[in-house]
C-alpha cells in the first residue's frame, strides 16, 4: 500500500483521537486526508474531497460505524479503492475490526497479510413520467416504504416480467447479500453469505402472513410497482439517500457491476465475525 487516504467520522468521540495515533503510526508514508478531517487535525497539505481521495490512494482507512462506510462508498463510487473500516460504530458487520485490534491489523496489513472480500452491490433505477431516470449504486439495501401516519402501500412485484405478487404493508426490502444484516435482518429476511450470488426481497409487516422474503439470482430485475396513491411512499437507498416517489414512477433493481473491496484479516472470517455480532453461544464439534 503506497498511499493511505483516511476518512473519519468526527461526531464519533474517539475519532479524532484515532485518527492522531494512525497518522503516528504511519508516519514516513504518504496519507492524504478527507477534507473535514484536514480542517479538525489543521492540514495545511494532502487534503482532498472524498470523491478526489479516492483515485489517488491505494487503500482509504474509514473509522466510523457502518454508515460511515455506506457514505464512503457513496462518495466513491465508481472507483474501487480498496477500504480498511475501523468499527466505532455499535453492531458494525462492515466495520469488523475494533480500536484495539488497529495496531496489530495495521501491522499486518502493512505487510501485505490481508484479503480483500468483495462485496457485490445493485443498482436501483426509479423510471419517472417524461422518461426521466433516478439511478444509485446500493451496497446494503433499497427500502420502499411509507411516510409516518400515511396509509399502507400497496405493491406489485414483478421478476424478469414475470408477475410474482402484491403486496400490502408497510413496505419492501431489498438487499444485497452484505445488507442481509441491516434493516432486511429485523424484517425477518434470511441472512446471505455476502459471496452468494443472489438477493433478497423482504416485506415489511405484511398485511398477509403467507408473503416472506424471495431470494432471487442476483441476474434477475425486480420491478415494483406501487399501485396505491404514492404521495406517502419514499424510495430510501442504503439509509442515506431519499427519494419521494411521484404518481406512476416504476422502482427497477439489478445487480451493479461495481464492487466494493473491502480488506479482511486471515482471523476475521465473516462467519466468526456473525458469530460474534449476534452472539451465537452454540459449541463447535
Amino acid at each position: 500500500m503506497k498511499r493511505i487516504g483516511l476518512v473519519a467520522n468526527l461526531e464519533k468521540p474517539r475519532a479524532l483521537l484515532l485518527a492522531k495515533k494512525l497518522l503516528r503510526r504511519l508516519k514516513g508514508r504518504p496519507v492524504l486526508l478527507e477534507e473535514e478531517l484536514g480542517v479538525q487535525l489543521h492540514a495545511t497539505r494532502n487534503i482532498h474531497p472524498l470523491s478526489e481521495l479516492a483515485r489517488k490512494v491505494d487503500l482509504i482507512i474509514v473509522l466510523g460505524g457502518d454508515g460511515t462506510v455506506l457514505r464512503v462508498v457513496r462518495h466513491i463510487h465508481p472507483v474501487e479503492t480498496k477500504l480498511l473500516p475501523i468499527n466505532l460504530g455499535r453492531l458494525g458487520f462492515l466495520t469488523s475490526l475494533s480500536p484495539q485490534d488497529m495496531d496489530a491489523s495495521l501491522g499486518l496489513m502493512l505487510r501485505g497479510k490481508f484479503e480483500v472480500s468483495r462485496r457485490k452491490t445493485l443498482e436501483v433505477e426509479i423510471r419517472r413520467a417524461g422518461s426521466r431516470k433516478i439511478k444509485h449504486v446500493v451496497l446494503n439495501d433499497v427500502v420502499i416504504s411509507r411516510k409516518a401516519f400515511s396509509r399502507a402501500a400497496e405493491m406489485d412485484l414483478r421478476v424478469n416480467g414475470e408477475f410474482l405478487n402484491s403486496y400490502f404493508g408497510d413496505g419492501m426490502i431489498i438487499s444485497t447479500p452484505t445488507g442481509s444484516t441491516a434493516y432486511a435482518l429485523s424484517a425477518g429476511g434470511p441472512i446471505i453469505a455476502p459471496d452468494s450470488d443472489v438477493f433478497a426481497v423482504t416485506p415489511i409487516c405484511p398485511h398477509t402472513l403467507s408473503n416472506r422474503s424471495v431470494v432471487v439470482n442476483d441476474r434477475s430485475v425486480v420491478e415494483l410497482r406501487p399501485m396505491s396513491a404514492t404521495e406517502g411512499l419514499v424510495v430510501t437507498i442504503d439509509g442515506q439517500v431519499l427519494v419521494e416517489l411521484q404518481k406512476k414512477d416504476v422502482i427497477l433493481v439489478r445487480r451493479s457491476k461495481y464492487q466494493v473491496k473491502l480488506v479482511t484479516l486471515p482471523a476475521h472470517s465473516y462467519f466468526d465475525i456473525l458469530r460474534r455480532k449476534l452472539k451465537w453461544s452454540g459449541m463447535s464439534h
